[in-house]
């Protein structure tokens, strides 16, 4: 669709291309395009007239003809998992927030992608195709990282977050002492049955915590049998479900650190329909610290470990930006960024009043 401007005399006109604008300008299709993108080699009285006409018309070129024009282009590809955008939870809008304030700082805009596995050939063709010029792929494993390896080698600006991958530009939270500093912290109330609601130990980030977890136990000389650490997929279900089959046991655990507060929140249901109290029969912590957990209305307020991600994301979002701008090196970086334990009622660091 062609673009209309109004000249001096109040016509319009429409402007069907750049070539079209040049021609209107008198001056080169580069000179136009120098000017749009805010490039340089342009000569100081070319372009205030050009930028002058511009003003005057109202003119707004076409996106895409923009990229195609420009060097490269402002648009941060952020890229999940697909099951991750079928709930957009607290840890997806964390990390959406953090790209966007990074973006936004440098004229970026952000566009979501889903991926059922980590799409090679779609992502080369999003990015020579000038449709996205930087990637920040979150929330991947350890498989996918030969395809970021080769995609990086084919020039695209990318980074991995919430997963460390060799080669990579790679941002994380530290969990393996997210999940030290949550076991020790039940340890010190006197806790000794500790159990661990495991995400998936395919997902890094559930089996550093865990990594924590045993440290933090061993350091402490308590050996736990194996059916005190059970996957459940950060599935609330079978969370729920992993937890009544703990209480069915007359040596059941006096605690539960979740890998993540979802699953966290489903122990707790379990929990209150077999009418265990918490703290005072069972401690609870999680992990991510979502905002449910510090809500003062609930029955219990919930201890869990806090983990920077709007930081997390920001910074590899800066990252990729600079790269595609070519304003950092091209030797990659690794970031852990350190966890936060908040604690609050469910765990017995705060004295659960609401109880007594």
């Amino acid at each position: 669709m062609p673009t209309w401007a109004t000249n001096t005399h109040d016509t319009l006109m429409p402007i069907a291309s750049l070539e079209d604008l040049a021609k209107r300008l008198r001056v080169s299709r580069r000179t136009v395009s120098r000017v749009l993108t805010g490039g340089k080699n342009v000569a100081p009285a070319v372009r205030e007239r050009i930028e002058k006409y511009l003003a005057r018309t109202d003119y707004v070129p076409n996106a895409q003809a923009a990229r195609l024009a420009a060097r490269r282009v402002p648009v941060l590809g952020l890229v999940f998992p697909t099951n991750f955008l079928n709930t957009l939870d607290d840890y997806v809008v964390r990390i959406i927030k953090g790209a966007l304030r990074a973006a936004h700082a440098s004229g970026h805009q952000v566009t979501l992608l889903a991926f059922d596995n980590l799409d090679v050939k779609q992502t080369l063709k999003l990015h020579r195709g000038r449709l996205v010029g930087e990637f920040v792929f979150t929330a991947f494993g350890p498989p996918d990282a030969k395809a970021l390896r080769h995609l990086r080698s084919e020039g695209v600006p990318l980074a991995a977050v919430n997963f460390c991958a060799e080669g990579v530009d790679s941002y994380d939270c530290d969990n393996v002492r997210g999940g030290y500093l949550a076991t020790k912290h039940l340890l010190d109330q006197g806790r000794r049955r500790i159990a661990f609601l495991h995400g998936s130990r395919w997902w890094v980030s559930s089996r550093d915590r865990h990594l924590g977890y045993t440290q933090a136990l061993a350091e402490a000389k308590i050996e736990l049998p194996e059916s005190f650490v059970v996957e459940a997929n950060y599935e609330p279900v079978a969370a729920e479900k992993t937890t009544d089959k703990w209480l069915e046991s007359p040596k059941g655990p006096d605690a539960i650190f979740a890998a993540n507060d979802i699953m966290m929140l489903a122990s707790y249901r379990s929990l209150r329909r077999h009418n265990r109290r918490v703290p005072e029969d069972i401690a609870l912590i999680g992990f991510d610290d979502s905002p449910v957990c510090s809500m003062p209305h609930l029955e219990v307020t919930f201890s869990s470990v806090y983990q920077p991600l709007e930081d997390i994301a920001q910074a590899a979002a800066e990252r990729v930006i600079a790269l595609n701008e070519n304003r950092s090196s091209l030797k990659p970086e690794t970031r852990l960024f350190p966890p936060e334990l908040k604690v609050r009622e469910s765990s017995g660091g705060v004295d659960p009043a609401r109880w007594v």
